[in-house]
């Protein structure tokens, strides 16, 4: 009824506030690293926002990107190895306000396919989602995967990325601060993902480093 009503914008964002408020609890009652999911949200929205027209995503859909980047570390709880499956099946087991059950397992496929292998017919969770939610899974995925690279060292350099065309290539700048060469290459090695679910091979390079 609220989002019926001339004010829904505002509505909407405090939904938003609530659905992240949450979700921030549960991460707090894991002991997650909570300025590193923060700084990954950030890159990962800035991804989101500027492929718009090529994913032609929702808002909706931008908010389980952002709670799945939020949490996708949550699983170093149990174990720093694989730690990826254990986001996967904490974030399965979860409830997080304003997220209905379909919802929570899209966001625990997308934290699980952060780091590791791509998608498998072994695997389960991922197979559980219907043809439709598998491939929205695989695009936040494909963009948290990058994002989370892009902090691979969880010390916030980057601060900004800017995603341009060059022909038939994605090119993804990165501005930050002191060396971020670390996070190029990691981000490089990550982009199997992205080129799988968009065709398009991603190149990633310095836009220029601030003091």
């Amino acid at each position: 009824i609220d989002l019926a009503q001339p004010e829904a914008q505002v509505s909407a964002e405090d939904f938003e506030h609530q659905v992240l408020a949450s979700a921030e609890s549960l991460g707090h009652r894991f002991r997650f690293d909570k300025s590193h999911g923060r700084h990954v949200q950030m890159l990962a929205m800035q991804l989101f926002d500027q492929l718009q027209d090529e994913h032609r995503l929702s808002g909706r859909d931008r908010l389980l990107l952002q709670t799945a980047a939020l949490l996708h570390d949550i699983g170093v709880h149990v174990s720093r190895r694989a730690h990826h499956k254990h986001s996967q099946y904490i974030l399965s087991a979860s409830q997080i306000f304003g997220l209905s059950r379909r919802e929570t397992n899209i966001v625990s496929n997308v934290a699980r396919y952060h780091r590791g292998s791509l998608p498998q017919r072994s695997h389960l969770a991922y197979l559980e989602l219907d043809q439709h939610e598998r491939l929205l899974a695989s695009k936040l995925a494909a963009l948290l995967r990058v994002a989370n690279a892009l902090d691979a060292e969880h010390l916030g350099k980057v601060r900004e990325v800017k995603l341009g065309r060059d022909g038939a290539t994605w090119v993804l700048e990165l501005t930050g601060s002191g060396d971020i060469s670390m996070e190029q290459i990691a981000a490089t090695a990550r982009t199997d993902m992205f080129v799988e679910v968009f065709g398009r091979e991603l190149l990633i390079r310095s836009a220029g480093v601030g003091a």
